[in-house]
């Protein structure tokens, strides 16, 4: 099996493989080596099927075509054909680019890495040393200080990239006030009783509940943020680490990686917003990121606004 310092060689160092299983749970890394190879080919497809991306492979094409990243996410019906037939149809295919299959259940992860062991990568664990590595790279403009605290706090990458994220939106003025027991509170270590119930009406989709407690809440509107994203991280923690015991293990079924993901990146840049905007309204805006709930999956940024 590739280990994601293999795969990450390959991808970041723009040599990527024709194909590529990436499982397991640790959806920002997948999602960095995605975003790369976005930029790289210049044109991504998403498709419903392995075979869709094959049979459109096999076909000839009167007008050259360029190459493409090919973006596969849970295909069931290729986990339970996989054999030694399929291991050799897709060996022999001619990819004109990259196709990335996208799963996160331990079996899908056993059987392709059974099958097809040089292209499948377990994001599952990373070492805190990849991770801060990664996180110095994507926030140059970081601290390492900080950098190194939001890694203790979290230690998988997604989790310590979203607490950057958040410390990217605060000025630099700011950053140098805020202590290492600042950050334990700013994420979600030492709330009140009434805030530890809105996090976890939030977790668990309760958009009634959440607008009620929103009416009646007493302290800045601002904090309301930040109540958001240490119950993300709360339900991130728990989808990586399945093992782990918390209160919010009863929400995670209404959850997927890259759907907190996606949540996280909504609510943090609502959080920039109302930093830098005048008139913004952040009650009205938090009420669109509560109806964001209503959604199985939701949204990545911007989609809402295109109206895609």
């Amino acid at each position: 099996m590739l280990t994601i310092q293999q795969a990450g060689s390959e991808i970041l160092g723009d040599r990527p493989g024709k194909f590529y299983v990436f499982a397991g749970t640790e959806y920002g890394v997948k999602r960095k080596y995605i975003e790369h190879l976005k930029n790289f080919y210049k044109h991504s497809v998403t498709a419903d099927t392995v075979s869709e991306v094959i049979e459109s492979m096999q076909k000839k094409s009167l007008l050259p075509v360029p190459p493409k990243l090919y973006i596969v996410r849970y295909d069931e019906s290729f986990v339970s054909s996989l054999g030694d037939k399929s291991r050799q149809q897709i060996e022999k295919t001619k990819i004109n680019g990259t196709l990335i299959c996208l799963y996160e259940t331990e079996k899908a992860a056993v059987k392709c890495a059974k099958y097809l062991p040089d292209c499948t990568v377990s994001f599952d664990a990373v070492h805190t040393e990849y991770v801060k590595k990664y996180l110095r790279a994507d926030f140059p403009g970081l601290a390492d200080s900080i950098i190194a605290e939001a890694v203790r706090i979290h230690r998988e990458y997604i989790g310590a990239y979203n607490i950057c994220s958040v410390m990217n939106c605060v000025s630099e003025d700011e950053r140098e006030h805020i202590s290492v027991k600042d950050m334990d509170e700013m994420f979600g270590y030492s709330l009140l009783t009434g805030d530890e119930q809105f996090r976890q009406a939030f977790a668990a989709k309760d958009i009634r509940m959440c607008v009620s407690m929103l009416d009646n809440y007493e302290d800045s509107f601002d904090s309301v943020f930040y109540l958001m994203l240490a119950s993300l991280l709360e339900l991130e923690k728990l989808i990586t680490n399945p093992k782990q015991k918390s209160d919010y293990r009863a929400y995670i079924k209404g959850w997927t990686a890259e759907s907190v993901y996606n949540m996280f990146i909504q609510v943090y840049s609502e959080l920039e917003q109302s930093r830098e905007l005048q008139g913004y309204n952040i009650r009205d805006r938090l009420l669109y990121l509560l109806l964001l709930l209503q959604y199985g999956t939701i949204p990545q940024m911007g989609v809402m606004h295109s109206g895609i």
